[in-house]
């Protein structure tokens, strides 16, 4: 199924912790709705300007976040996140151009090797980086480098 020219359910349900635990990771309707908003909207226009974007992480059910240690109110159980990479262009600078283009999202975060993008009813538009430390995470307003 696709959700935007260049974004199809199975890719933003994938997956390999899912795959080799056996969790079924099928979205719902509910969330293949957000899904569909957060690649219309904040997805395809990314790739658009920047060429092919990696999903990471999209879709989770409860199982599979629970298992990787995600967030208990974690926005990818909605179907309203996406973790990404793009070949060639540092994290930051997805971060920057999020910023500078004004697309409506509802967290941005600068997580180093990878960004990740949320979309809400209601978004905060909140830009915050991540910082790791003795396998903890702390977080930052705003992009720090």
């Amino acid at each position: 199924m696709r959700l935007s020219p260049n974004f199809t359910l199975a890719e933003m349900e994938r997956s390999p912790t899912a795959l080799r635990l056996g969790i079924d990771n099928q979205a719902p309707d509910d969330a293949i709705k957000q899904l569909t908003l957060l690649c219309q909207e904040v997805l395809q226009p990314l790739r658009d300007h920047f060429g092919p974007v990696t999903v990471s992480s999209g879709y989770r059910c409860p199982a599979l976040n629970q298992h990787i240690g995600g967030s208990v109110r974690s926005q990818h159980c909605l179907g309203q996140a996406a973790d990404i990479v793009i070949t060639g262009v540092t994290p930051l600078d997805v971060c920057r151009w999020f910023v500078d283009v004004q697309i409506s999202f509802d967290q941005l975060i600068y997580e180093g090797t990878w960004t990740h993008i949320s979309i809400s009813d209601t978004p905060r538009a909140k830009v915050l980086t991540a910082h790791f430390s003795n396998g903890r995470v702390r977080y930052s307003r705003g992009l720090v480098a």
